[in-house]
């Protein structure tokens, strides 16, 4: 049985294969000098023949142009076989991503796939992410509301009105859900003390009075229209790509491998989408159980209000009230761009701290610049202990010092008793 995958090769061995596909009349090969690039592999829907007795199997994507290369790969999507992929050409492989989800969506299905792709956890998006890691915004969860990031930023002047913030140089992965089952989960979820901590809010009360308290803006559970609404405002930004909970799990709780491919071949991950989403689904009770569209008395009561007060949710995302798949997704999907650093270059902007020191931001890089005689001495001893000191900025005030312990205790002594020669020194003149 064909199975499909991805594979990143190094410039020999994409020589190589090359080389044996050729001798086999079983490859496909696009190069940068095709004209057309996605056209060539638009046709590609399953198998491709090129006559009766040779059917494509391997497509060997020998692109140097990272444009071309992502432009191909979301091309792909109806492959059925083995992508050899230039690794040296993979400008968006192990690129840091960013995760957003709106509550109950699928949440813990997407944070398993970036997972088994091979990202670790990195909490919240730093202004210089790490290769292969996943970030969060403002909050070390997924459910970062887009109005209240974006004003955070903006308004508030967050580090140069949010400027260098690295969300625009990142790959964002976004899953959503059909408000109808939002709700559904919410009810089920939310009035348990054991899974939130206003667990025990309309204690004694009924379930349908419970889910009617998630329609009323009054209640403290009632914003959840307002949530899904402003998360739908995410799918509007270049470089996110939108990804539907239902794509994965249909309403016979049967499991789908072709988004997962798709997120593969946009984030340019290496791998078999299936092993992946077998891994990534597990023997999770959340994924097996009649969880799309599924009956429930008490949510149906209330459908109406749900689908009026999400109406901006469900016209973005090309939902509808009578099924909960959306053809949205793969036509969002097509359009996602390469993320690309527009991070200012062309002014150096001053980022304080108490280090004695200035960090400036240029060119998209970090420089020190020295603020005092303290400060000097700082930066030698920086140099005298390690002259390769890896400096990344984490968040507004802090500078994380990639040391051992021992070296950063002695570096502390050494530059306090410097600073209390330097004061007396000082005062005593």
């Amino acid at each position: 049985m064909l199975i499909r995958r991805t594979k990143y090769l190094s410039d020999y061995e994409i020589d190589r294969e090359r080389a044996k596909f050729y001798r086999q009349n079983s490859a496909i090969i696009v190069t940068d000098k095709d004209d057309k690039i996605a056209n060539n592999v638009y046709s590609l829907d399953g198998y491709y023949e090129i006559d009766d007795h040779h059917k494509i199997t391997v497509i060997i994507l020998d692109i140097i142009d990272p444009y071309n290369l992502s432009e191909c790969l979301a091309s792909l999507v109806n492959f059925y076989g083995s992508i050899f992929i230039r690794k040296s050409s993979a400008s968006n492989r192990d690129k840091a991503i960013v995760v957003i989800s709106p509550p109950k969506s699928g949440t813990h299905l997407l944070l398993k796939l970036v997972e088994n792709f091979g990202y670790t956890r990195g909490g919240i998006l730093p202004l210089q992410p790490k290769n292969k890691y996943f970030y969060t915004l403002d909050y070390d969860s997924p459910h970062t509301s887009c109005y209240n990031f974006f004003r955070n930023k903006n308004i508030q002047g967050d580090i140069y009105g949010g400027r260098l913030s690295a969300f625009n140089s990142c790959s964002v992965v976004a899953m959503f859900r059909h408000p109808r089952d939002v709700f559904k989960s919410a009810l089920n979820y939310n009035f348990d003390p054991k899974n939130t901590v206003f667990g025990n809010y309309l204690n004694g009360s009924s379930r349908q009075e419970m889910a009617e308290a998630l329609i009323n803006p009054e209640s403290l559970v009632g914003d959840l229209p307002y949530v899904l609404n402003d998360m739908a405002n995410w799918i509007h930004f270049p470089n996110v790509l939108a990804f539907a909970f239902e794509e994965f799990v249909d309403e016979n709780s049967k499991f789908d491998s072709q988004p997962v491919w798709e997120m593969m071949l946009h984030l340019q991950v290496e791998g078999d989408p299936v092993e992946i989403m077998e891994k990534s689904f597990g023997k999770s009770d959340t994924f097996a159980q009649g969880s799309v569209f599924s009956d429930d008395v008490d949510i149906d009561r209330i459908s109406k209000s749900i689908y009026q007060s999400c109406d901006y949710y469900m016209k973005s995302l090309g939902y509808i009230e009578s099924s909960p798949m959306s053809i949205f997704f793969r036509k969002q999907r097509i359009k996602v761009k390469l993320p690309i650093d527009v991070r200012p270059v062309d002014r150096e902007i001053r980022i304080d701290n108490n280090n004695n020191f200035n960090l400036v931001y240029l060119n998209k890089k970090y420089h020190l610049t020295i603020e005092n005689v303290a400060g000097v001495i700082s930066k030698i001893l920086f140099s005298a202990i390690s002259p390769n000191t890896r400096l990344h900025l984490e968040s507004g005030e802090t500078l994380r010092v990639h040391f051992n312990f021992k070296k950063i205790f002695f570096l502390t002594k050494i530059v306090a008793i410097l600073k209390k020669l330097y004061k007396k020194i000082t005062s005593s003149v």
